[in-house]
């Protein structure tokens, strides 16, 4: 997406994530970006990136294995041939929401994302924190709650990253399908449409895998809050547009929490491609600020 310095949307051009190695990658890049460039050549350039920026300048993506630890910074600002800044995508995603979206005018803003992974973003007073090393409310890469597992009777699945009991592996598009295998005994993970249509025929280890899917988000923003101390919760994400039980995500809340400790306002995002708004407000703010080249 394309901004003028109003903030005005000016072009949008959508593509699929290529799976590439890095130098083809960054052909593809390329690509993408040329038809901004026919709107000027003074561009700031703001990547929305699904992993983290190191202090070493290091892109970081379990999620992306073909790019994971291979592309810097530098490369980036070369293969383009402009100021680039780069942040993770969820967490530019909730800055965006909590400047322009559903957290406007809202002090404390906590935002989670549920896609095939999951991941978050705090705001306080209208700025992101991201922490010392670039990696702050990294929840999908936070240890489920072990008082959670019990209860549901889950093991501890191996996450992309390298851990064990990440919560994506529970809460997440990912995480609804290892919960449908689990539940239904399946030999391998099945696809989308295979707890689709067990769904839709009200199949019980379906239907017990969506319960679990918002009974596990109610205790992640619960654990979320404790940290936090949010006055307000934003979920986004194709999981949770896809039709979320927000009662039942509220009521696990409820039940994870201690006595004294109230459930934070539950809001669903508004921006649509928000991760775009929050990368243009990054390379706005990286411009005034060159010490700092990533969110």
């Amino acid at each position: 997406m394309l901004f003028d310095a109003s903030g005005a949307w000016v072009l949008h051009h959508r593509e699929a994530t290529a799976a590439l190695a890095p130098n083809q990658w960054l052909a593809w890049l390329r690509q993408c970006v040329a038809p901004a460039l026919l709107h000027g050549s003074r561009l700031r350039i703001g990547i929305a990136f699904p992993g983290v920026l190191s202090k070493q300048g290091l892109l970081r993506a379990s999620n992306l294995p073909l790019l994971d630890g291979q592309l810097t910074l530098d490369m980036l600002q070369q293969a383009l041939a402009f100021d680039v800044t780069v942040g993770n995508d969820c967490r530019l995603a909730g800055w965006a929401e909590a400047r322009l979206g559903a957290g406007r005018g809202v002090d404390k803003v906590l935002h989670l994302r549920l896609g095939t992974g999951l991941g978050g973003g705090f705001c306080l007073g209208g700025q992101l924190y991201s922490g010392h090393q670039g990696v702050a409310c990294e929840v999908g890469h936070q240890g489920m709650a072990s008082a959670w597992l019990a209860q549901q009777q889950l093991p501890l699945w191996r996450c992309g990253c390298g851990q064990l009991g990440c919560v994506e592996q529970y809460v997440s598009g990912r995480g609804l399908l290892q919960l449908y295998q689990h539940a239904a005994h399946l030999p391998t993970m099945p696809e989308l449409m295979q707890w689709q249509l067990a769904f839709a025929a009200a199949e019980p280890a379906a239907l017990k895998a969506w319960q679990q899917l918002w009974d596990g988000l109610g205790w992640v923003i619960a654990g979320q809050q404790l940290a936090f101390d949010a006055e307000l919760v934003v979920l986004s994400g194709g999981v949770v547009a896809a039709g979320i039980d927000l009662d039942a995500v509220q009521q696990a809340c409820r039940r994870a929490l201690f006595s004294g400790v109230e459930v934070p306002t539950i809001r669903l995002a508004q921006l649509a491609n928000s991760s775009c708004y929050g990368a243009a407000l990054l390379a706005g703010a990286v411009f005034n600020d060159p010490s700092a080249r990533s969110a």
